[in-house]
């Protein structure tokens, strides 16, 4: 039973060629990338539809996934194609999106802030409250008043 609830701290894989196992997935990740994709006409929003933001989001959140697995799982780490830009790229396109589906339907400050609030928010509150019952059963960690204060508030210091 222990052998389940090992650390990814302290118990880490070790990968021979890091960069050649990047260049791998990367490969295997686009070719399954061009076996999948349909041919999409571009609507009425031009090149940067929904739909296309969209899939760049996709691409984003793989290459951020991509790096938090080099940072967390491997001993070695591979050389982070695009990990940091991704977080970047996520944003950009996320505001696009947002000032694109304002453009459509004008939402008032405060059904805006209900919504992402909706929507955010209280996925991450969940998903926060998990992570520190989990550290704290199993890992038996415990974090300061005013980092967990910061955290809800979606301030992340660590």
């Amino acid at each position: 039973m222990n052998n389940i609830l090992i650390n990814y701290e302290t118990v880490k894989l070790k990968i021979d060629s890091p960069n050649l196992t990047n260049l791998w997935i990367l490969l295997v990740f686009f070719g399954l990338v061009l076996l999948t994709t349909r041919k999409t006409h571009s609507g009425p929003d031009g090149l940067l539809s929904i739909p296309h933001t969209d899939q760049l989001k996709g691409l984003a959140i793989f290459f951020v996934v991509l790096g938090h697995l080099w940072l967390h799982v491997s001993k070695v780490n591979a050389t982070h194609l695009f990990s940091g830009d991704g977080v970047s790229l996520f944003f950009l396109l996320s505001g696009f999106g947002l000032a694109l589906s304002n453009k459509k339907r004008k939402l008032r400050f405060g059904e805006f802030c209900s919504r992402r609030i909706r929507r955010v928010m209280i996925p991450y509150w969940i998903a926060t409250i998990l992570i520190l019952c989990l550290d704290f059963f199993i890992l038996k960690r415990t974090y300061p008043a005013d980092w967990l204060a910061l955290t809800f508030c979606g301030v992340n210091v660590r």
